[in-house]
């Protein structure tokens, strides 16, 4: 079973304004998306950081690898934003939990490919990882923002600084 959200047909509210994300839709992701969203999590790094051929091809691999883990065994759940037949965009909610602990997630790997960037497509995938978190009960999530998403965060409720950032929600 799929879960989709229509983006194309329903507008995504923050902050009092709409936003209406290029026509495409978010659902949960299958194994089958890995490869995408792998490439897509080094295409993030190569960003911030230089790589050989060779560290890309070893960061996409135990990338796969740990998203492909985290799906099998439900620590990670993952969403996709797909326009047409192609992925454009991810995000992923990786749970922990300790022992008598409450369940903790972080909202990562979130990522846009760069020509649908500022077209709502992370503000879309956020906000069906965060309504999901709300089903399931959470409490909160958290996350480490970077430089360029920092203020989208905060535009959807987070709280906190560039090093962490985390949005509570009411019980």
């Amino acid at each position: 079973m799929k879960q989709l959200i229509m983006a194309d047909r329903l507008p995504i509210t923050t902050a009092g304004s709409q936003i209406r994300p290029v026509s495409g839709f978010v659902r949960v992701a299958v194994t089958d998306d890995i490869g995408q969203i792998a490439s897509m999590r080094v295409a993030f790094i190569r960003q911030i950081k230089n790589l050989t051929e060779a560290e890309q091809d070893e960061l996409l691999d135990a990338q796969a690898a740990m998203f492909r883990s985290g799906m099998d065994n439900g620590s990670i759940l993952m969403w996709v934003y797909q326009v047409g037949g192609e992925i454009v965009g991810s995000a992923a909610l990786l749970f922990r939990q300790a022992r008598g602990r409450p369940v903790q997630a972080e909202l990562m790997a979130v990522y846009t490919v760069v020509a649908y960037r500022r077209q709502g497509v992370a503000t879309a995938l956020v906000c069906a990882a965060l309504s999901h978190a709300r089903q399931i009960g959470l409490g909160s999530v958290s996350l480490q923002p970077t430089g360029d998403s920092f203020e989208l965060y905060r535009s959807l409720g987070f709280f906190g600084d560039h090093e962490s950032m985390v949005i509570q929600f009411s019980t």
